[in-house]
């Protein structure tokens, strides 16, 4: 019965899209991070869930749409960062062997959900009204995923389907080495008031920072309500979570931001009056406090103990490299099958999983990202601010993140930042042609604006 609505629902949603573009490339969002992980879990070959097919049908429709043209330099960018993690994990395969090759094809499909997304919002956002209604869409999708990770905390039993299943699938239909890890990460923090891991808290931090910038930059009275709530439900959603490293990113986002922006005291009023809710909210306080703490008798790492374990790591993974993977890496799934572990950082993991060329393309995408926010900060008006803001919190975020995780190298949360990007740069391309529109008439003066009016 579960299968035969899901497939309803699905070819409806498909069925729409195919006339509104546009509302396909929305549902992306909530079909990955509102997924029912228990539903179908195991049915389709490699474990393929409904949310994977829905990116590659919207993909499908964007190359039709397109006729195989476009994508831009953005795309491409995605293509090289998919292919360095599946370069990494084959030079893995067939050097260090025993892996299963179930598993390298399913991790190299994931990765390239990211480029197919970035290819998707380029062909079908294309006017201002498009971008503001995809934040919309970004934001809403992630503040329903914080309203259900609160609710996870409250009614375990009865949201239990979203957690990923603890049982190993027979045959080709498997459950990689990385999702046992985190079906076990899912039950145990939830058994201790907390729901979510890596991706729901990136998810968390991220929306709440666009949704921040955009109420305060952005002055259409409505839409600014809208991105304060959301901003409100995200962050108390990462409360919830208790990912010490997404919080500590938020807090680093939002003292450049006091630091280097111009409504700094908008920030500073938003982080007193979220710090005095906090501490009105005593439960959700103790949740994050013990993630400080760790306290005799509950089972949770102190943020110095963690930071020592984590030391260990970096410090294993350093002496243990082999230079035959100096170019390429070894892989994240190599990794994880002889270390029993992960990089627990960004920037060795860049180094680790893809090798030189993994670390090149993260400072690619980095350089990317910091450029396109300044270029958008320096525009004349409020909404490309607002998103020039927010690209660079976000870095900022991010960039504190990964000393603890592999954000740079994570399929969801890169398939986020792409998209934001793609988002970023149809604004700024955007506020540049009604810039110009605007002095055009003043250049049709004498006979050099005569030749550039008419060229």
């Amino acid at each position: 019965m579960t299968a035969t609505i899901a497939i309803i629902v699905w070819f409806l949603a498909a069925t729409v899209s195919l006339v509104r573009p546009r509302i396909g490339a929305a549902l992306i969002w909530p079909a990955i991070w509102l997924y029912p992980n228990a539903a179908l879990y195991g049915t389709a070959p490699l474990n393929v869930r409904f949310d994977d097919l829905w990116v590659v049908f919207m993909f499908l429709l964007a190359v039709a749409y397109a006729r195989g043209r476009g994508g831009g330099t953005l795309f491409w960018l995605a293509v090289v960062w998919a292919f360095s993690l599946i370069l990494g994990n084959l030079a893995g395969l067939f050097v260090a062997g025993g892996l299963e090759w179930q598993q390298i094809v399913k991790s190299g499909l994931k990765t390239l959900i990211t480029p197919m997304t970035v290819y998707v919002l380029t062909v079908f956002l294309q006017e201002e009204r498009h971008v503001l209604g995809h934040l919309k869409a970004v934001g809403l999708a992630a503040a329903a995923a914080g309203i259900l990770g609160i609710a996870m905390v409250h009614f375990p039993a009865v949201l239990s389907m979203f957690l990923i299943p603890g049982v190993r699938v027979i045959g080709f239909q498997v459950v990689s080495s990385l999702e046992m890890v985190e079906a076990g990460e899912l039950v145990t923090r939830r058994a201790q008031g907390a729901v979510g891991g890596v991706g729901l808290a990136m998810i968390l931090m991220n929306a709440a920072l666009l949704a921040l910038c955009m109420a305060i930059y952005y002055f259409r009275h409505r839409d600014r309500l809208l991105f304060a709530c959301i901003a409100g439900v995200c962050v108390i959603g990462l409360g919830y979570t208790a990912t010490r490293g997404a919080i500590g990113g938020l807090m680093g986002a939002l003292l450049w931001g006091i630091l280097f922006t111009r409504r700094r005291w908008a920030l500073v009023a938003v982080s007193l009056a979220g710090a005095a809710f906090l501490l009105a909210q005593a439960g959700l306080l103790e949740r994050i406090m013990l993630r400080v703490t760790g306290p005799v008798g509950v089972q949770e790492t102190p943020l110095l103990e963690g930071l020592a374990a984590r030391f260990a790591i970096w410090k294993t993974f350093v002496e243990n490299f082999s230079p035959i993977y100096l170019l390429t890496g070894m892989g994240m799934a190599t990794v994880i099958r002889t270390a029993k572990a992960t990089a627990h950082n960004s920037y060795l993991g860049a180094f680790v999983y893809s090798g030189i060329v993994g670390v090149a393309v993260m400072t690619a995408t980095v350089v990317r990202v910091w450029t396109l926010g300044k270029r958008l900060r320096t525009a004349a008006d409020s909404l490309s601010q607002g998103l020039g803001v927010y690209l660079t919190m976000l870095l900022v975020g991010m960039l504190v993140y990964g000393i603890v995780a592999e954000v740079f190298q994570h399929n969801l949360l890169m398939q986020l930042l792409f998209a934001v990007m793609v988002l970023a740069e149809k604004r700024l391309a955007q506020s540049l042609a009604a810039q110009a529109g605007e002095q055009a008439p003043q250049m049709v003066s004498g006979q050099e604006g005569y030749r550039l009016a008419y060229r």
